[in-house]
């Protein structure tokens, strides 16, 4: 015992440094001895208790956490897909554009793709892409037919033809 404590002692010129392991060895050789021959130490009775406190509490006590909690972040590079498809079809919403990923293999969570857009001073609910009827009409067709069956008398069907965009009456 004196031994390991004149080697503890050359270590520091002040006062002794100890490392865990010391004071495990000087834990133990306190608990075989009887308290009169412990008189003398370097450390004191309440020293040892509360090295032996501690030692049960960092035992009993849950290491941290080695990660943080929460989602993990997203990609640089799936955050640039992002963008690229909300930039390249200004039409798409943000279900359309998360449909789309999931259809290449990429999930990402709905909350995930509004903040990336937001973010990015890009709308993820565009309002442009509501078109009114008439608009959508002239823009896919130059030309609406309408066809319309009249029977006559003599129970013949008399069709009309096609006419512009723009419904004008039937004769």
């Amino acid at each position: 015992m004196l031994r390991h404590e004149n080697a503890v002692l050359r270590r520091q010129i002040h006062r002794p440094a100890l490392n865990d392991d010391d004071r495990t060895l000087l834990d133990a050789i306190a608990a075989a001895l009887p308290r009169r021959l412990r008189q003398g130490w370097i450390v004191t009775p309440e020293t040892l208790l509360r090295w032996h406190r501690r030692r049960i509490a960092r035992h009993w006590t849950q290491p941290p956490p080695s990660r943080r909690t929460g989602r993990p972040p997203t990609s640089t590079e799936k955050r640039k897909l992002i963008l690229r498809l909300a930039n390249e079809n200004p039409t798409w919403r943000y279900r359309r554009i998360q449909s789309e990923l999931a259809r290449l293999g990429h999930t990402i969570a709905r909350t995930t793709l509004w903040q990336i857009l937001t973010n990015n001073s890009t709308d993820p609910s565009p309002k442009r892409s509501d078109v009114a009827r008439t608009e959508f009409l002239h823009s896919q067709a130059a030309v609406a037919c309408h066809f319309i069956t009249v029977h006559t008398a003599t129970f013949s069907a008399a069709t009309t033809s096609c006419s512009s965009s723009r419904s004008t009456p039937v004769k």
